[in-house]
């Protein structure tokens, strides 16, 4: 029986379970950025918000413009709010972009591996409406026979219909799917409740929340998608 395996995007392909925001401020003490943390977990919050509700990145932008503008929405609030006066943003997009190539190289060898196997492949994911542009800028395009985004559909996780609609595109059934994803309740919860197998990629989280015991629990936990093999 042919397995099928849907991953989550953000956090599960691009870094090993590490939350963005916990990524984005480890680059910031590397850099020496002259803010506490919860100045800029704020400043994260007002970013990832106002990309959410403002036409910004554009479908045919590549992750590197896409996080070099969150940087520059973060930068202008930390400015506003934490009176910073110097942001060495070209140091911290080097750098996180610099890490993220090399947390992809790794994901390509697992998701290739599984393709060769004989596996089928999904991705669905909460994202900014570029993420074809992003997926062809890491050569990961042929990876999956279907990508289904947030944006493009106008439903986010964790509402499960943006799985089940993943699944359909697939021709999957419930018992031969595998969902792998970072998040418990925007991955794992709706994986359990549509009969899949749900597979648990555990990195540094954004709050205690990863830790706490949900109503759905994952069936495997992983420290890197390599497990998967």
């Amino acid at each position: 029986m042919q397995t099928t395996y849907i991953f989550d995007y953000g956090a599960t392909i691009d870094s090993p379970g590490n939350h963005w925001g916990k990524i984005l401020w480890h680059a910031y003490e590397r850099a020496g950025v002259a803010v506490s943390e919860e100045q800029f977990r704020e400043a994260y919050v007002y970013a990832e918000r106002y990309l959410g509700s403002h036409k910004v990145i554009m479908p045919i932008e590549s992750f590197r413009e896409t996080l070099q503008k969150k940087l520059m929405l973060q930068s202008a609030r930390l400015k506003e709010t934490a009176g910073l006066a110097d942001f060495p943003l070209r140091k911290i997009l080097d750098d996180v972009y610099s890490q993220t190539v090399s947390n992809i190289d790794a994901s390509r060898k697992v998701l290739e591996e599984l393709r060769r196997r004989g596996c089928k492949l999904g991705l669905v994911s909460n994202f900014y409406g570029n993420i074809e542009a992003v997926l062809r800028e890491f050569r990961l395009t042929e990876c999956f026979q279907t990508v289904v985004e947030s944006a493009a559909v106008g439903i986010r996780k964790p509402d499960p219909r943006l799985l089940a609609l993943t699944m359909e595109r697939l021709g999957a059934k419930a018992e031969d799917i595998i969902v792998v994803g970072d998040h418990l309740k925007k991955d794992i919860a709706p994986a359990k409740q549509l009969g899949c197998c749900a597979v648990w990629i555990k990195g540094e989280p954004w709050s205690e929340e990863h830790d706490v015991a949900q109503d759905f629990l994952p069936d495997k936990t992983i420290g890197r998608l390599s497990e998967l093999l």
